[in-house]
């Protein structure tokens, strides 16, 4: 379980916490079916936090490219993380869409009391907590693979396409004949 650290100053200024791929608790907040990658290529982005003097310096996205170095090195073909939406300026969700996460499903009981224990208490909801969770999916894909991906999307395009092109001229080409020859017998049964 890679566990992340950034210091300054001799001051702890923020923390990743990821459960390498398999090896962290499925819960019904986990819409595996929806992810395209088995559980157990899956690694769980836990926890990120940066202290406040910290943020909007690119910190958070620097610990995840560590974190995700770490465990691809382990096997993981992709992470998952439930991130809160109600974060000031949606910036959870925000810098995991820019690292290239997916949204899967939004989950607005996910941190309530009920499922958390009586003494979770929310920074925004107190004792009754409403705030939703986003479950995002990150990918990890190797360059070379995104672009055999283009490659084969373009490909996939241009057959597309010319199929089109040539279905098209064959209907065309036989509305032609065929008005043709109607034309031609129309006209000599006129005579």
């Amino acid at each position: 379980m890679p566990i992340l650290s950034a210091i300054e100053n001799d001051q702890l200024i923020g923390f990743r916490l990821t459960y390498a791929a398999g090896q962290w608790p499925q819960d019904q907040w986990c819409t595996v079916d929806k992810w395209g990658v088995a559980f157990e290529d899956v690694c769980y982005f836990k926890s990120n936090t940066i202290a406040e003097s910290a943020r909007g310096k690119g910190l958070g996205g620097q610990l995840l490219a560590a974190s995700k170095a770490a465990v691809i090195a382990q096997g993981a073909k992709a992470g998952v993380s439930h991130l809160w939406q109600q974060s000031p300026n949606n910036a959870a969700v925000r810098y995991f869409t820019k690292a290239g996460g997916v949204l899967i499903a939004e989950h607005p009981q996910r941190w309530h009391q009920r499922y958390m224990g009586e003494e979770y208490i929310c920074v925004i909801c107190d004792h009754d907590c409403h705030c939703v969770a986003c479950e995002m999916l990150l990918t990890f894909w190797s360059r070379l693979t995104i672009t055999i991906r283009r490659i084969t999307l373009c490909m996939i395009h241009w057959l597309t396409l010319i199929l089109t092109i040539n279905l098209l001229r064959q209907a065309i080409g036989r509305r032609h004949r065929h008005w043709c020859c109607n034309s031609t017998i129309v006209g000599s049964a006129a005579y």
